[in-house]
């Protein structure tokens, strides 16, 4: 049981508590609760998902091969 709660994977959306516990908490179903995950998610700035090391070489390529594809 050492890695148990570690490795154990607990879907985010779906209610793993009591019937009252859930009713108590506003009784939520899993399309409300996928919703706010989602306002969440459109929230929070976005990140890069290149760094701009590798966005700076990517742009040299493409532009290099505009260059070529010109003539």
């Amino acid at each position: 049981f050492t890695n148990f709660r570690k490795e154990l994977w607990m879907p985010g959306l779906f209610e793993r508590r009591s019937w009252e516990a859930w009713q108590r908490d506003g009784s939520r179903d899993v399309r409300e609760v996928a919703r706010q995950k989602l306002i969440e998610i459109l929230e929070k700035p976005l990140r890069p998902l290149l760094g701009p090391e590798v966005a700076e070489r990517i742009d040299k390529i493409a532009r290099e091969a505009q260059g070529e594809n010109a003539h």
